[in-house]
């Protein structure tokens, strides 16, 4: 009686094992593409939620009504006319910067691809951001809408 594998029984073997190891790594292939995903669109949702609450407990305290566009000025009722606040988005960095004083500039937010301001009514401001990620091919966006009453405008 031999012992021992023929040459074909090892190489259906390695096949089978072969295909057993493509299959695992194409599981956690897609799992760790999954997890990168989700933990961009995580940070685009805190890094804009964090911004926004900023923006909105300052910009509820404006004197005035501000115009409506892609960047927002106004004063806080101790600072009238004497060093606007200023909230803008870089293009050429997609980051919201907020200036004040008149110079010195602070990075709110990161990966943001829109921001607008649109005056509702008289006392209302109506702010839009849509932060984008990309991760490899995928682009990831996540919008964020929020209104804001102004307490200082008559």
């Amino acid at each position: 009686m031999k012992k021992g594998l023929t040459l074909v029984e090892i190489l259906i073997s390695m096949l089978i094992l072969s295909f057993i190891m493509a299959g695992i790594f194409a599981i956690l292939n897609i799992g760790n593409s999954t997890w990168n995903r989700d933990m961009a669109l995580l940070e685009l949702q805190q890094n804009t939620r964090l911004a926004l609450s900023g923006m909105i407990s300052e910009i509820r305290q404006a004197n005035v009504l501000p115009a409506a566009g892609t960047s927002i000025t106004f004063t806080m009722p101790s600072d009238i006319a004497v060093n606007p606040i200023i909230y803008r988005r870089d293009a050429a960095t997609n980051r919201i910067i907020r200036e004040h004083p008149a110079g010195v500039t602070k990075i709110i937010a990161n990966n943001i691809y829109s921001l607008n301001f649109t005056p509702i009514g008289t006392k209302v401001i109506k702010i839009d951001i849509i932060a984008r990620k990309t991760i490899g091919s995928n682009v990831i966006d996540f919008p964020m809408s929020e209104q804001v009453k102004l307490r200082n405008v008559n």
